[in-house]
């Protein structure tokens, strides 16, 4: 896949992400600041 070079989030920082609200229980805001976004 072809990423934006100043991408804030790449596919497997998404899926870290979404799984961090979806299966550790963390609201997005939370889960956007463990990933650094």
């Amino acid at each position: 896949m072809n990423h934006h070079k100043n991408a804030r989030l790449t596919v497997h920082s998404r899926a870290l992400l979404i799984r961090r609200i979806l299966h550790e229980g963390l609201r997005p805001e939370e889960a956007a600041q463990a990933c650094g976004v």
